[in-house]
């Protein structure tokens, strides 16, 4: 369970309350590496702020509104974390980059933490799920990957028709829901359908590694109905086996 107020830093209680429920036996790892980084402790301890930010709005690719120099105190944490998490990666420690995407995920989803006013909660989540599904694939942990990036793209979903009064049908074609003031395409709502083909279609690139590549090219064909820059994605041989030959001939 989470520590009690008294055992709070009063510099930054939001830090420590990651420290909140992980699966055991991980709970206590994790939250024991999640309180580590909030503390600055772990592989090149001093991050600067500004560092984070720029690196945690570079990663959203566009999704993010930042005023430099005025971001949000929900932002800036989360990126202080998340580049932690980054750091870790580089130096081959997947296990506690997991865990700090872990934390972050479960916290989102019951709700704990505020959420940033600079991105939206679908963009926000797509960025987390995918860099967890990620992180594990960098432990070679392909099922624990695939199950990320089915929970990720469930979430997102669930989060755009929130959001944005649309739904996704089993084609992947965007449907309106009915009274929606607006069947436009607002800006966040393409970054958002963005950001769920990007998952969609890094999900299609796992499938080449562990379950052939029927799977693969139907993700990526769901990617591609929603975001149109994915269908080059359909054209390499990863995915497709059958452009070796056509380039041949």
């Amino acid at each position: 369970s989470a520590p009690s107020s008294r055992e709070k830093p009063a510099a930054d209680s939001a830090m420590v309350v990651v420290v909140a429920s992980c699966w055991w036996p991980r709970r206590l790892f994790c939250g024991l590496v999640t309180l580590a980084v909030a503390w600055g402790a772990g592989v090149n301890a001093y991050v600067t702020p500004g560092d984070a930010v720029r690196h945690y709005t570079k990663a959203l690719r566009g999704a993010a509104t930042v005023r430099q120099g005025s971001e949000s105190r929900a932002f800036k944490r989360t990126a202080h974390l998340y580049y932690r998490a980054v750091i870790f990666r580089r130096a081959k420690d997947f296990q506690r980059a997991a865990c700090i995407y872990e934390k972050e995920i479960d916290l989102q989803q019951r709700g704990i933490l505020p959420l940033a006013e600079e991105v939206s909660a679908s963009a926000a989540a797509a960025h987390a799920w995918l860099n967890l599904a990620l992180t594990q694939q960098g432990q070679q942990n392909f099922d624990a990957s695939r199950r990320s990036f089915q929970s990720g793209v469930s979430r997102v979903q669930e989060l755009i028709q929130h959001e944005h009064h649309v739904w996704i049908d089993g084609q992947s074609r965007v449907r309106f829901s009915l009274g929606s003031s607006s069947q436009a395409y607002s800006e966040g709502l393409s970054q958002a359908l963005q950001w769920l083909a990007t998952l969609l279609t890094a999900w299609g690139l796992l499938e080449t590694k562990v379950h052939g590549h029927g799977r693969a090219r139907l993700l990526v064909q769901r990617a591609a109905t929603l975001d149109k820059s994915k269908g080059q994605v359909l054209r390499w041989r990863l995915v497709d086996p059958s452009q070796v030959h056509a380039q041949a001939v």
